[in-house]
């Protein structure tokens, strides 16, 4: 059961991303400047 879910978890991502790269939208991009965001500012924490 576990596993399946991780499996679905996983597909949804793959689904996402796929529509981030065909799709020229600003809602996708605005989605992946946040996630670019967050890993930067994580990494800058690190940092310090």
């Amino acid at each position: 059961n576990k596993f399946f879910q991780v499996f679905e978890a996983m597909e949804e991502m793959n689904h996402l991303k796929r529509c981030l790269d065909e799709k020229e939208e600003p809602e996708p991009k605005m989605a992946k400047k946040e996630g670019f965001g967050l890993g930067s500012r994580l990494k800058d924490s690190d940092m310090r």
